[in-house]
Parts: C-alpha cells; structure tokens; sequence
C-alpha cells in the first residue's frame, strides 16, 4: 500500500494531538459540492501511473536512480505512524 504526502501529514496532525502539541491546521470547506469534485477528481487517478513505472525502470536500468535517505525515512515514520493509529 502505497502512503501519500497527505496521509503522512494527516498522521502526524493526529500524532501531535495525542502528545498534546499545539499544530493548528486550516480547516477545509467541507461542503457537498466540493465532496462531489473530490469524489470525481479521485475516480480519475489511476491506481498505478504507468508513465511513472516507465520512467522509474528506465532510471534504474540506466543506473540513474537515486533515492533521497531523507524521503525514505519520512516515509518509513509516517507509515510506522498511520499503522498505529486508533
């Protein structure tokens, strides 16, 4: 399963609440409509994004993909955190 920037994020926001940090996010404008236009924009995301599997294998067989440590371990931790969530 793949974790998104956003589900990191959204982890992390609930994380802190937990530890009783002050992270005061923006609220969003939760409303039908825009629930409508999220609903469509996410039925059109392919589950996988073939033009990024090309380009990733592409990289690795040329030797020229490089992984940033940094990402790797943001993602490590987020999912660590979302898997422990309530």
């Amino acid at each position: 399963m793949k974790v998104s920037e956003k589900q990191i994020m959204l982890s992390i926001n609930e994380f802190k609440k937990h530890l009783s940090i002050q992270d005061k996010p923006s609220k969003p404008d939760i409303t039908k409509k825009n629930i409508e236009k999220l609903k469509k924009l996410l039925e059109e995301i392919p589950e996988v994004r073939q033009s990024k599997v090309k380009d990733l294998n592409k990289a690795i067989l040329k030797k020229k993909y490089n992984v940033s440590s940094e990402k790797v371990a943001k993602k490590l931790i987020g999912r660590v955190i979302t898997d422990h969530l309530p």
